[in-house]
């Protein structure tokens, strides 16, 4: 007989995931609490066939209800599914591929959606000119120090170029948003499944090539390259902001930082894109420079600080 709990899990991370239509300011954070229900669901010991099948066939019904369902299983379902299957598979002390892997299908799907069916191209276009007017109208009638610097003053005065920028830059976002999500669920791993180490994510040095392979192309002169070329450059921006910010955390478990001190941390770098872009500038020089600071004693002993 299945146990009852076993449902738990998978309903939560639904009720996780629809708390966004009412709480739209804290997705991420929801993605990620619904994300790790549904990989304790995964990894849960009175998993069976028959539960899967059961769960699978509700989001399966789901889809005929609302179109919330479909997000939800392109950008939590299969993404935990790809990664907890990477997961299980490595046992290596620095991986990527369950991470790097899984958010590729929903990037791709969204690319094909907004650059191939100028429908919906035209509709995201016209519901983004809608919102920034919407956003810069207060900064433009009464607060008018904010509407003459900085990012209002840019939309203001180029809200159809603005659309545009953000519209092309849409697949690296969802990418960067679902790897950001599957990222933390593999930190969060230890406290639902005991494997015995802490998993740190490492690119492998030889990226660095394709981050300078994108950068060439990107100089080219032609719309598709370049559109092609800097969602490339930006998810590989992100990716070694994600190395740089495994670093950082092995220095503060060296300092022995307070988990306050970490969240309070990681909030500040979420609100400062300059803070973001050293982290990522630290994340790529880890390829040639690896100060002991950075270095875990196990990588030592284990050869992978070499």
């Amino acid at each position: 007989m299945i146990s009852i709990k076993v449902y738990l899990y998978p309903i939560l991370s639904v009720i996780s995931f629809m708390l966004i239509s009412f709480y739209p300011l804290i997705t991420i954070i929801l993605f990620i609490i619904s994300s790790v229900f549904l990989a304790i669901y995964l990894s849960a010991d009175d998993r069976t066939r028959l539960s899967d099948i059961i769960v699978v066939s509700i989001y399966i019904l789901a889809l005929t209800y609302s179109k919330l369902a479909l997000i939800y299983i392109l950008g939590i379902f299969f993404p935990m599914l790809i990664f907890y299957y990477f997961a299980k598979k490595t046992s290596k002390k620095t991986f990527y591929i369950s991470v790097v892997t899984p958010p590729f299908l929903l990037a791709l799907l969204s690319a094909v959606l907004i650059f191939f069916i100028p429908q919906i191209h035209t509709e995201l276009y016209n519901n983004l000119l809608l919102f920034i007017t919407d956003l810069t109208a207060p900064a433009k009638n009464s607060m008018e120090r904010f509407s003459n610097s900085g990012l209002f003053a840019y939309m203001i005065n180029n809200k159809e170029k603005a659309a545009n920028n953000f519209i092309s830059f849409i697949p690296a976002t969802i990418y960067s948003f679902s790897l950001l999500t599957i990222f933390f669920v593999n930190k969060m791993r230890p406290s639902f499944i005991d494997e015995g180490q802490i998993q740190r994510f490492r690119l492998p040095d030889f990226f660095v090539w394709i981050f300078i392979l994108f950068a060439g192309l990107f100089l080219i002169k032609e719309p598709t390259v370049q559109l092609i070329s800097k969602n490339v450059l930006a998810i590989c921006a992100f990716l070694y902001f994600l190395q740089g910010f495994e670093l950082f955390d092995i220095f503060f478990n060296k300092v022995k930082l307070s988990r306050l001190i970490k969240v309070l941390i990681i909030l500040i770098l979420f609100t400062r894109p300059s803070i973001l872009l050293f982290v990522a500038g630290v994340g790529m020089l880890n390829i040639w420079v690896k100060p002991k600071i950075f270095i875990d004693e196990d990588e030592v002993n284990n050869g992978l600080s070499k």
